[in-house]
């Protein structure tokens, strides 16, 4: 919410089945080579894909899964993989302690 009401994000276009938006950090402001791309399913309204980049260089990319409750989509599992690492790691929510 901060980063839209900020004007930190951007319609990028459209990338297969996803919308692409762009974003900016909003405590630094928009930065030609450090912001962050969403990649957004418009069926469900669910970040599929995040790719992060900072100077230039992408790296970080997350893949976002999400289970269906009820009516609504709530995060499953993110898979991180580190790229300047070479290293991956998953994130399972329900292995999260909420507190």
């Amino acid at each position: 919410k901060e980063i839209i009401d900020k004007g930190l994000v951007e319609y990028v276009g459209r990338e297969g089945k996803f919308e692409i938006l762009k974003a900016w950090d909003p405590e630094k402001g928009k930065s030609e080579n450090s912001y962050a791309l969403f990649y957004i399913d418009p069926e469900k309204w669910v970040i599929v894909k995040a790719r992060y980049f900072l100077e230039g260089a992408e790296y970080v990319q997350a893949m976002n899964s999400y289970k269906k409750i009820g009516k609504y989509y709530l995060p499953d599992k993110i898979l991180l993989k580190h790229l300047g690492e070479g290293t991956e790691e998953t994130f399972e929510f329900k292995n999260y302690v909420f507190k």
